[in-house]
């Protein structure tokens, strides 16, 4: 059935941002790709900044795939069409639970493939996009199946949004916040003379490029190791960083605010929020790839992605609650929830990564707490893990047992404001 014709501003927003997405990404793209392309002939080999600039180009141009849908089903909104059935795919649902399965395999390719030298730079980049996309739609399956899907037009509105509208608003706000920071942290020093005296000189030989990296460290350990300084990044990254991420990762899902959503609609879109966020920052991380670290740092990527999804999709539901149901306490609760977890996971990272540089294993005897939190983070970081597929599994079943004995919305519910 077509729709009627007319200004319908929300897909005019969709059109707006998919295409303007889509010219920035492709853009890039070619950008990217010339770049590569132009140091691969003059510097006659595969060197680390090539690599790197023809993954960005692979990366930039998938995100622009992504945004063709959405920009399709804009247009045909705009046109007067509801736009095409889309056919169900026999065996897709039974392939799904097993998709896990491709992963390590990928994983593998992706490892050999830096093996292959020149050709690694055309290898490698779809086989990154490939390891970091399948836990994600892995995870989103776990914990949407069997609940009420979104339609197309919203499902990908929701990706639209996430790929160009979330990453601008995050960004911006933790740059300025950041600003903030580092106002605080230039006010702080000049209160610490002794301080000072120390890294007036140290900066100077940074400048003149006269320290190994080693030598560095060892000269600022001293300063990294000043406990105001440790208390203001941990509360940045641990308190700031998650509440920003957790209010503007399912933005495009306050788009939905004048039309109600049930919470299982809700705690999907969340989950696709989440997905498409972790998708970016993942692939962002893998931008410069390094062969020592790539295979690490793909597989433990794969749960920062669970815990965006799955916080995510704590807020979308708390999110459809408080919008469908008046359950604004739900709203807060979740939203609390979502950030404590980001904020616990962020503070095990942190001690698993900086510990080890502040105090080094010569020194861990005499380290204290200090080096047990460093010895114990692996752990806190596998425990969370568990704790998040627990959770997301939780809510699959809590609302499919839910959406079984109360009668979902109309699906146009959750259509029209996105498009």
């Amino acid at each position: 059935m077509n729709a009627s014709r007319g200004t319908h501003l929300p897909s005019i927003a969709l059109l707006a941002v998919s295409g303007l997405g889509l010219l920035v990404y492709w853009g890039s793209a070619a950008a990217f790709a010339a770049g590569g392309l132009y140091m691969l002939v003059m510097d006659g080999s595969l060197s680390a900044q090539t690599f790197s600039l023809w993954t960005l180009s692979s990366t930039a141009l998938f995100f622009g795939l992504l945004l063709l849908p959405p920009l399709g089903w804009a247009f045909l909104r705009l046109i007067g069409h509801e736009g095409p059935v889309l056919p169900r795919v026999p065996g897709v649902q039974r392939f799904l639970p097993w998709l896990w399965a491709l992963w390590p395999p990928v994983l593998l390719l992706g490892h050999l493939a830096f093996r292959l030298e020149k050709a690694a730079w055309l290898v490698l980049p779809p086989l990154q996009i490939l390891a970091v996309c399948i836990p994600l739609v892995w995870f989103f399956h776990l914990g949407s199946r069997g609940l009420e899907k979104l339609r197309p037009p919203v499902g990908w509105g929701l990706v639209a949004y996430g790929l160009s509208l979330s990453p601008i608003l995050i960004i911006g706000l933790e740059m300025v916040l950041l600003a903030g920071a580092f106002v605080l942290l230039v006010l702080f020093l000049m209160n610490r003379p002794d301080l000072m005296s120390q890294l007036a000189p140290l900066t100077e030989q940074i400048l003149e490029q006269q320290l190994a990296p080693e030598m560095l460290l060892q000269r600022v350990r001293p300063v990294l190791m000043q406990p105001g300084l440790i208390a203001g990044v941990l509360a940045f990254m641990a308190g700031i960083v998650p509440v920003v991420e957790e209010l503007l990762k399912p933005a495009a899902l306050w788009l939905l605010a004048g039309k109600r959503m049930t919470p299982a609609q809700g705690f999907v879109g969340g989950l696709l929020c989440g997905g498409v966020f972790a998708l970016m920052e993942t692939l962002g991380n893998l931008s410069a790839p390094a062969e020592e670290l790539w295979l690490v740092l793909v597989a433990t990527r794969a749960g920062t992605g669970l815990l965006h999804m799955t916080a995510s999709g704590l807020v979308g539901w708390g999110l459809a609650s408080a919008l469908g149901q008046g359950r604004y306490l739900r709203l807060v609760g979740a939203f609390f929830s979502a950030s404590l977890l980001h904020s616990l996971w962020n503070v095990a990272a942190l001690a698993m990564g900086i510990v080890p540089l502040l105090y080094p294993a010569s020194a861990a005897p005499s380290a204290g707490t200090a080096a047990w939190l460093g010895r114990a983070a692996p752990w806190v970081l596998a425990g969370l893990m568990l704790l998040f597929f627990a959770v997301l599994r939780s809510m699959n079943q809590t609302l499919r047992a839910q959406s079984a004995v109360s009668a979902p919305l109309p699906a146009s519910d959750v259509t029209e404001n996105i498009g």
